[in-house]
């Protein structure tokens, strides 16, 4: 509701055609912060809902109460690309069920953690580190970054610090491209880890991706 106050509701039928150009600003913006409402839905495994989409038709109702049909304006199109795309077949619903999603974007972006590192010639972590390692994970992410309760954090890891960290910025900047990284996240990276412990945040953001880092 306060998207739908902010940006469209001030932009009455009767200032349309002068005040075009910022109507459109407005629909940008909402759109921006539709896609990521929507997204973060989708993260949490929630199902989608059409409030939005009511939102929307009730604009052009009231545009329609006074004489203009919007959907031969320049505006329709805008407006129409902001409606929320429902996911296809059953995605909706193995989200929530947590057979894919989330886990599956862990699993893609962790996964070479319980290989062997062609530098070290070690496997990098053993499968109850993995294990727990994910599950921190897929706690923070689900939990609106909230750090999970370590006590047991892993003591080694034999691969290089730039590999993880680059997982760790990997897997947010995935799940959230226009979000700034939290410090929070920094946070699960060093309790996770306990030889990371003494890094700093600044080294963190700043860590580019390793050259091997494809071929682990």
């Amino acid at each position: 509701m306060k998207i739908y106050t902010d940006y469209l509701l001030p932009f009455t039928p009767v200032d349309y055609f002068l005040r075009a150009d910022e109507i459109n600003r407005g629909i940008s913006k909402t759109k921006k912060e539709m896609e990521s409402w929507q997204k973060q839905k989708m993260v949490n495994g929630e199902v989608l809902d059409g409030h939005y989409n009511f939102l929307l038709e009730n604009f052009y109702e009231v545009f329609e109460d006074t004489g203009i049909d919007i959907s031969k304006t320049p505006m329709h199109q805008n407006l129409q690309n902001l409606k929320i795309k429902k996911p296809v077949g059953n995605e909706v619903l193995n989200k929530k069920e947590g057979t894919s999603g989330l886990w599956d974007d862990i699993e893609e972006t962790f996964g070479f953690m319980k290989r062997n590192d062609p530098r070290k010639h070690r496997d990098i972590l053993s499968y109850d580190e993995y294990k727990k390692l994910t599950s921190w994970i897929h706690d923070y992410f689900s939990k609106d970054f909230g750090i999970p309760e370590i006590t047991e954090p892993i003591l080694k890891v034999h691969t290089s610090k730039g590999n993880i960290i680059w997982a760790f910025k990997s897997l947010f900047s995935k799940l959230h491209p226009r979000h700034t990284m939290p410090e929070s996240l920094f946070e699960l990276y060093t309790k996770a880890f306990h030889q990371f412990r003494e890094d700093r945040f600044d080294n963190f953001k700043k860590q580019r991706k390793p050259q091997y880092f494809d071929s682990l």
